[in-house]
């Protein structure tokens, strides 16, 4: 899964793609940063096939 980050209109995933939008672009704020890792820490569980 690729992240991208930045001034979308809206977050979300689109064709492989995990588009993340900013409230206060271009900071990101720390709440911000952990849905970041939880998205990461979800897709490590459930979606990235495990060897």
């Amino acid at each position: 899964m690729l992240i991208k980050v930045g001034n979308f209109e809206c977050t979300e995933v689109w064709d492989g793609i995990f588009y993340k939008k900013l409230s206060n672009y271009p900071q990101i704020s720390d709440w911000e940063i952990r849905t970041l890792i939880e998205f990461v820490e979800y897709e490590k569980m459930y979606v990235i096939p495990h060897h």
